[in-house]
């Protein structure tokens, strides 16, 4: 199925989801609103390099959340500092005496003294005392980005508990083609897209790892892009 035609089907499922109001959250938590929206439109949950909906990646806001949007996560192969070190390094005890890691990069120092640097062959989250804690080869990245954001249908729903459960109303969609890699990597430098480092020690010891994730504001998203429809 070529784009145009997938375009008119995410069209008609887009529409039938929408008529049908408020509809419970298959999962808790924040990801309920992708796991849901995918089980609807009938795509399987992967954590493949590849997109969601043939050559589309699938993206899902509450309408009045503020938060960042993740654009992907990777881990593999890209630690400096082995992750536990890190933890111990740079984290922090929680009262329950877990360590962990939760902490936001972007071009300036935050208070745990981490930032992001674009460089000509890579993009890295360092220290202010001359640790590299985490890089990403620029031509690695490049080839990711270019299989798995290529287009984007990013869908904002309403958001609504009753009795601790949450259901959404999915209200509008849009259909991002054709990003723009430049802009991209002016995002990072300007300190827009963030880079989120989130993980724990666990009590057996292993390390727990939510997704090194890069986020991004909705208001920036169309200006990655060349081309914004509106589906829904």
């Amino acid at each position: 199925m070529d784009t145009t035609q997938l375009k008119e089907k995410l069209k008609d499922q887009l529409s039938e989801i929408h008529q049908r109001g408020y509809i419970v959250s298959l999962r808790g938590g924040p990801t309920g609103i992708g796991k849901t929206l995918e089980t609807l439109l009938g795509v399987k949950e992967n954590n493949l390099k590849s997109p969601d909906l043939g050559n589309i990646e699938l993206k899902c806001k509450r309408i009045k959340s503020t938060s960042r949007i993740t654009m992907f996560t990777s881990d593999k192969g890209v630690w400096k500092i082995e992750q536990k070190e890190l933890i111990k390094q740079y984290g922090k005890e929680n009262e329950k005496g877990r360590w962990g890691l939760y902490t936001t990069a972007k071009n300036q120092p935050n208070n745990r003294g981490f930032f992001v640097k674009v460089d000509q062959d890579a993009i890295r989250v360092c220290n202010i005392d001359g640790h590299i804690a985490v890089e990403w080869q620029l031509e690695d990245l490049i080839e990711y980005l270019n299989e798995k954001l290529l287009n984007v249908l990013l869908v904002h729903a309403e958001s609504y508990k009753s009795g601790g459960q949450e259901e959404f109303w999915y209200k509008e969609a849009y259909l991002l083609t054709g990003l723009i890699l430049e802009r991209f990597f002016e995002l990072i430098e300007d300190g827009a897209i963030v880079i989120d480092l989130r993980m724990h020690i666990k009590e057996s010891g292993s390390v727990r790892n939510h997704g090194t994730g890069f986020r991004l504001h909705r208001r920036y998203w169309d200006s990655c892009y060349n081309n914004t429809e509106r589906l829904l």
